[in-house]
């Protein structure tokens, strides 16, 4: 979630705790019945899916990335006055996994990508080449 210490700052941890709720369950509503989301820690998920097209791929992790600023947060947030503080945004970055690729190496290429989304301005998908 990006600037989510922000909100962690101006309205507390348990707040910031059902924004991460909401936000993780608009995650999982974005996804297909076999897909897999999990909090990886801090404001990070993970996102394990089959596809073989990265087309395909990329509008998976796009669709969730998207449904993150969906998410209904008027009610958590409602003395803030400014709208767009009111939303939350993500930056998102995934690899494909390839024959003889570790687990380790797969969540590298992924981490660089999102961090790579982030430099970038965020609010934005990229994927490991």
């Amino acid at each position: 979630l990006d600037h989510f210490k922000r909100i962690n700052s101006r309205y507390g941890h348990a707040v910031g705790d059902q924004v991460l709720r909401r936000a993780a369950a608009s995650i999982r509503g974005s996804l297909r019945e076999d897909d897999f989301v999990a909090r990886l820690g801090g404001d990070e998920f993970g996102l394990l899916f089959w596809v073989i097209n990265p087309r395909i791929a990329a509008e998976v992790v796009d669709r969730a990335r998207t449904a993150v600023e969906k998410t209904d947060l008027d009610e958590l947030l409602a003395d803030e006055t400014d709208e767009i503080a009111r939303k939350i945004t993500a930056s998102a970055g995934y690899c494909m996994s390839f024959e003889g690729i570790t687990a380790e190496k797969f969540y590298a290429a992924a981490d660089e990508a999102m961090r790579e989304a982030k430099s970038l301005g965020r609010d934005r998908t990229v994927s490991y080449p």
